[in-house]
């Protein structure tokens, strides 16, 4: 019997997916994302960028499961827990701060937790659903906390794609030189969803909280017995 043998850690890791008969990254570890390896590179490129590379095909089901069962794992911080996508899951620990001493010692907790388990994790607080999930992929350094009010100021900066917009229309919006969520700020809705639809608009009004937009959260699968 062949074991695999553990990868040493300084290893460059991809797995891998067939889109149209290429072989595209699908997602790189730190390293290889480090040097220049991202997710759609295909993978001669990242070949040539990085001969050494590892490379694992990829298991989306697989990847869900897991995702699930994480999120399964964070109810011990909150019942309101919900799947975001294929790589987040989000948190609605109003009213549950308190319980672990104030959302600074909430977040350190679950990043300690999550890094214990041997989990890479990007997270934030904020007002809305929206923000948090900008704060936690687009601001560098540590885990964020936005305070409460401070939403708009934070978006500001952040490039267009930080309002969870298809890549199409983020690409549209700055190829016409609104790069930043700012330059969204002042232009009149009915303009902004003539030339790219209603998404734009509805995206900013989430995170600033103009709109509601409830996360459904998962329900615990029921406990049965047989005697």
């Amino acid at each position: 019997m062949n074991r695999r043998q553990p990868l040493p850690a300084e290893t460059p890791v991809v797995t891998v997916e067939e889109v149209g008969g290429r072989a595209l990254v699908a997602a790189p570890n730190s390293i290889a994302a480090a040097n220049g390896i991202l997710p759609g590179l295909s993978l001669a490129d990242a070949r040539a960028l990085m001969p050494g590379l590892a490379v694992f095909p990829a298991d989306p089901s697989g990847d869900a499961a897991a995702l699930a069962r994480l999120a399964d794992w964070c109810i011990r911080y909150t019942p309101l827990v919900a799947l975001d996508g294929a790589n987040g899951i989000w948190l609605d620990i109003a009213g549950a701060a308190h319980l672990f001493g104030g959302e600074a010692d909430l977040l350190a907790d679950l990043h300690n937790r999550l890094g214990r388990l041997g989990y890479r994790n990007q997270a934030a607080i904020a007002d809305t659903p929206g923000a948090a999930w900008a704060a936690a992929r687009f601001l560098s350094g540590e885990d964020r906390i936005v305070a409460s009010g401070e939403a708009r100021a934070m978006l500001a900066g952040l490039p267009v794609a930080a309002l969870r917009l298809p890549p199409a229309i983020a690409g549209d919006l700055e190829r016409l030189g609104l790069r930043r969520i700012v330059d969204l700020y002042p232009l009149p809705r009915a303009a902004l969803a003539r030339r790219f639809g209603l998404l734009p608009g509805e995206r900013l009004d989430q995170a600033l909280g103009r709109c509601e937009e409830p996360i459904s959260p998962r329900l615990s699968a029921p406990l049965h017995q047989v005697r």
